[in-house]
């Protein structure tokens, strides 16, 4: 699962060990960005994507791509990076006859965030994101406000886990401010 919540600023990005290319990402290998659906943009500050889906081949595609400087912009998204972000994937077959591709991406630079879906359409991304589970994640966002928002955030991911039945996987959450990747385990 990839979880995204924007707040006074920054954006926060959660993944559950569970959505790696592997069953589950040990504690000492989740914090290699190799590992990670979510990596830090090259050649940018405070910019950060990821692949909302299990295809890594897709993510390693796309991971040391210098996609863009400056601000996230609508105009810079359509004239630059989802180009860029096509071409690259197109060159290696990841496309489908119809121009789509394989997955969708969230990408955040500050406390701006955009999903991407795999026919190129963009959402803003304005408070709480999740690839499943948002009904579920809004209401424990909304029960759980005390909490800071990294904690918040993490907490919630693990207890849909939980509520969705899956094993307890780490959960890793980077921020657009720090760019520290904390993990949460319980």
């Amino acid at each position: 699962m990839i979880a995204a919540y924007v707040d006074q600023g920054t954006v926060y990005i959660a993944q559950s060990g569970g959505s790696s290319k592997f069953d589950s990402l040990s504690l000492n290998t989740m914090t290699h960005e190799d590992n990670s659906l979510v990596w830090k943009i090259s050649g940018t500050a405070n910019t950060l994507m990821a692949g909302c889906s299990n295809k890594m081949r897709d993510v390693d595609l796309l991971r040391y791509l210098k996609l863009f400087r400056g601000d996230l912009t609508i105009s810079r998204l359509l004239g630059d990076i989802l180009p860029k972000i096509k071409k690259r994937l197109k060159e290696y077959g990841r496309i489908d006859k119809d121009g789509d591709m394989a997955s969708n991406y969230l990408i955040a630079k500050d406390d701006v965030c955009v999903f991407i879906r795999y026919n190129g359409t963009i959402q803003w991304i304005d408070s709480l994101y999740a690839t499943e589970g948002l009904d579920y994640l809004q209401g424990w966002f909304e029960l759980n406000s005390s909490l800071p928002p990294r904690d918040r955030l993490a907490k919630a991911v693990q207890a849909w886990m939980e509520e969705d039945g899956e094993l307890p996987y780490p959960v890793m959450v980077t921020d657009t401010s720090t760019m520290k990747r904390v993990i949460y385990w319980e």
